[in-house]
């Protein structure tokens, strides 16, 4: 993802939308809201299997914003309230 947003500040959109692929031929969209301040993995497949998938890329995601964030403002750290769904 960094190379598809170093020119681009996605904090300063609404949304974000991130297809990931989750095995096999299955892609799943991910979702940042940015006023909500939200990571959204949105399964339509959602099994007992995927959802520990899930945790682990909203994980990950959540540590690109942690990283992207201060590369975009100056160095100050991403905003506290930052929540995966």
């Amino acid at each position: 993802m960094n190379r598809c947003t170093r020119k681009v500040n996605i904090f300063k959109m609404a949304h974000a939308v991130v297809v990931v692929h989750a095995g096999g031929n299955h892609w799943v969209p991910v979702v940042f809201d940015m006023q909500k301040m939200t990571i959204t993995y949105m399964d339509s497949n959602a099994t007992r299997s995927s959802q520990q998938r899930a945790r682990t890329t909203t994980k990950i995601l959540m540590r690109y914003l942690e990283d992207e964030y201060p590369r975009q403002h100056d160095g100050k750290p991403l905003p506290d309230g930052w929540r995966r769904d």
